[in-house]
């Protein structure tokens, strides 16, 4: 027995230092995968804060102009909107929401919101092409029961996302 328990001695020990070396290899690799994915947390958190705060600033520079600003997809459904859109129109509380049409908001203006459209056409100054700021692809001049007039403009998005309507206080 005791012959058999030298001469088994040896390969035992190799054994046992390759699984030791192996198991030392794969927590190495393990480690350095932990390492890579914290350094790779890191990053990520520090670029979503760096986006939040753009987001941030952008939302406070949007809702701090004098324009109307509202977002829509491409099927009028509305998705952004400023404060300064929703005071010009002068919606009740409540009737704007993510998700309305814009027709619905149009219908509404026009049957009970006090506003009647005065023009439909472009004028000829902004038809034209090749400056530096797109054409709108449709714009409405409208009239409030006071009086005032409203310019409500809208572009395209690229790739027919949506468009951005640009309502402005004449």
């Amino acid at each position: 027995g005791r012959h058999l328990i030298r001469r088994l001695l040896v390969p035992i020990l190799l054994v046992t230092v390759l699984l030791a070396v192996l198991a030392m290899i794969a927590l190495d690799q393990i480690l350095s995968a932990r390492r890579t994915a914290e350094g790779n947390a890191r990053l990520v958190a520090a670029k979503h804060e760096s986006l939040q705060q753009a987001a941030n600033l952008l939302g406070i520079t949007v809702d701090a102009i004098d324009e109307g600003i509202v977002v829509m997809r491409h099927d009028g459904e509305l998705r952004h909107w400023n404060r300064t859109y929703e005071r010009m129109w002068r919606f009740p509380a409540g009737i704007l929401h993510v998700g309305i049409k814009l027709q619905e908001l149009i219908d509404w203006k026009l049957a009970h919101g006090g506003f009647q459209i005065v023009d439909e056409e472009l004028d000829p100054e902004e038809s034209g092409s090749g400056g530096l700021v797109p054409e709108p692809s449709r714009r409405k001049l409208y009239r409030d029961a006071d009086g005032h007039l409203i310019e409500s403009r809208r572009f395209e998005m690229p790739d027919g996302q949506g468009q951005i309507g640009v309502t402005r206080d004449l």
